[in-house]
């Protein structure tokens, strides 16, 4: 667990930032030949991110989505079916992730959700930046730098190309 200060700087890697665009604060759409998901992954990991696959292959709409970022979370039972429980939980992640300061969705075949429901994802992209500028500005008006309670999330979206697949071999994917 990294024990210094979040600060400005903690955001995603810029090599991630140069390969993609930021949709919101906090939420990012990397779609380049040679930014797969498993090189995001390194990256993010280089950085000190806790990196939470989202397998979005077959999430066509917003509640699968939902559910399966709520699950990816670990968050309570009503995170994965009611929108305001989903957000109510990513505000208290140092309650479901006591020990992790920073936390990244990695979202893999991003695009399934997108070109299914795009409503849906407008939505759920909406919800992911909104929990990150809270954690943001609560963390730099409530506590002291450092805080134990300190908390940041991104969200990083990777479409489908032939680089962008998770290995399965890894053992941190779940």
């Amino acid at each position: 667990m990294s024990t210094s200060p979040i600060d400005h700087w903690t955001t995603v890697p810029r090599r991630l930032q140069r390969a993609g665009d930021q949709l919101a604060p906090g939420v990012w759409w990397v779609e380049h030949p040679d930014m797969g998901a498993s090189r995001a992954r390194a990256l993010l990991l280089d950085e000190d991110f806790q990196v939470i696959p989202v397998p979005g292959a077959r999430l066509t709409g917003l509640r699968a989505a939902q559910t399966a970022v709520a699950g990816a979370l670990r968050l309570p039972g009503s995170a994965a079916t009611n929108l305001d429980g989903l957000v109510d939980a990513l505000r208290d992640l140092d309650l479901w992730w006591p020990r992790t300061r920073r936390l990244v969705l990695l979202w893999s075949d991003a695009e399934v959700l997108r070109d299914a429901d795009r409503a849906g994802f407008d939505e759920l992209v909406s919800i992911l930046s909104e929990a990150h500028e809270f954690l943001w500005r609560s963390d730099r008006s409530a506590q002291q730098p450092g805080d134990e309670h300190e908390r940041v999330l991104e969200t990083v979206m990777i479409p489908a190309t032939e680089a962008a697949a998770l290995d399965p071999t890894d053992p941190s994917i779940q």
